[in-house]
C-alpha cells in the first residue's frame, strides 16, 4: 500500500465500500489472482533475521492503518526516500494521514501488516530485499528472498503491490505469506501472483487465470485479494483474486454474488485514477487513495 513516488498526498476523505464485505484484516491492502502455483525450485530457506534494537513494533491497541510514499527529503526533486503515514479517519469518514517523524533512506513497496509479531513487512524498491518496518518508520533490511522468479520480477518493474493473507485464508501458513505483484503492465507479469513465506525468506509463483494490470496495490479480506483499478479511460475495475486456486473474477459495477441476492459494486462515485494505497478496515470497509488527487 504504497503512493505513487513524488505524489503530492492529500488528506484523503474517500472511505469506499464494497457490498458486503466484512473484511477483517488489520492494516493492509487487495487484489486478483489465478491458477497455478509453482515451487520455489532449489532455492535455500534461510530464517526470518530477529529485529534489531532500533526497529520496534507497533503496539497493540486499536486498528491503525499505514501508508508509505517515496518522500522527498532534501527538496531537491529525487523521491529517493520512504515516508510513513498514519491514517486516521474521522466518525464523517474524513481521513487524515500524519507523517513519520523521520523518513527512511531505503526505499521500499509492496507494504502489508503482520499481525503476528506488528511489524510491517515489505520489499526494498528495485530489488528482491525484504525489509522489516517499525515504529516511526524505522526500516531493517533482512535480505535477499528467492525462488519463483521473484528476482527477475524485482527487476523488471518493481515489486510495487502487498498484503498478508488472514485467517480466512485456505493455504497453509497464509499469515505468514505476503502476496507481491510487481508493478509491470508486460507478459508475464500481468499473470503472476508471487507468495512469499517471510519465515523462510523464499517465494513462489501463481499463474493468474486472466491477466491483471499493474493495480499499484491490493488488500486482503474473506479469503481473497482483492483491488480497485482505474483505467485512464473512465471505466473503474474491482479485480478479486483466490489465492487457492489462482481464479480471477472482474467486476465492472457488476454484481457480487449474495448468499440469497446479488448486490451491486458501484464504482461510478470513484475517480478514474491509479490507486496506489489500497487497505482494509477493521469494520468491514476498503480504503482506498489515489496517486492523482490523493482520494
Amino acid at each position: 500500500m504504497v503512493g505513487k513516488r513524488g505524489m503530492s498526498f492529500l488528506p484523503a476523505r474517500l472511505r469506499w465500500q464494497l457490498a458486503r464485505l466484512r473484511l477483517r484484516a488489520l492494516l493492509t491492502a487487495a487484489g486478483v489472482l489465478a491458477a497455478g502455483l509453482l515451487s520455489a525450485g532449489s532455492a535455500s530457506a534461510q530464517s526470518l533475521p530477529a529485529p534489531t534494537a532500533e526497529v520496534l513494533p507497533f503496539p497493540t491497541g486499536e486498528g491503525i492503518v499505514f501508508i508509505t510514499q517515496g518522500y522527498d527529503t532534501n527538496k531537491s526533486g529525487a523521491y529517493t526516500d520512504s515516508m510513513l503515514y498514519t491514517a486516521v479517519t474521522a466518525g464523517d469518514g474524513t481521513t487524515t494521514f500524519t507523517p513519520s517523524p523521520n523518513a527512511s533512506s531505503i526505499q521500499y513497496n509492496a507494504v502489508g501488516f503482520h499481525p503476528s509479531d506488528m511489524y510491517l513487512y515489505g520489499f526494498q524498491t528495485g530489488t528482491n530485499n525484504l525489509v522489516r518496518i517499525g515504529q516511526n518508520g524505522v526500516v531493517q533490511v533482512l535480505g535477499a528472498v528467492t525462488g519463483g522468479g521473484i528476482v527477475t520480477a524485482a527487476n523488471n518493474g518493481s515489486l510495487n503491490a502487498g498484503a498478508f493473507g488472514d485467517d480466512t485464508c485456505t493455504l497453509a501458513d497464509c499469515t505468514d505469506i505476503l502476496f507481491v505483484r510487481a508493478g509491470s503492465n508486460s507478459t508475464p507479469y500481468t499473470t503472476l501472483l508471487y507468495e512469499v513465506n517471510i519465515n523462510t525468506m523464499t517465494a513462489t509463483s501463481q499463474t493468474l487465470s486472466q491477466a491483471v494490470p499493474n493495480t499499484a496495490d491490493l488488500t486482503f479480506s474473506q479469503g481473497y485479494l482483492w483491488s480497485v483499478y482505474g483505467a485512464g479511460n473512465g471505466t473503474v475495475t474491482v479485480y478479486r483474486i483466490d489465492p487457492a486456486t489462482g481464479t480471477v473474477t472482474v467486476f465492472n459495477n457488476g454484481q457480487l454474488p449474495g448468499t440469497t441476492t446479488t448486490k451491486t459494486i458501484s464504482t461510478t462515485a470513484v475517480i478514474d485514477q491509479s490507486y496506489g494505497a489500497q487497505w482494509t478496515y477493521g469494520n468491514g470497509d476498503i480504503g482506498i487513495a489515489g496517486n492523482t488527487t490523493g482520494v
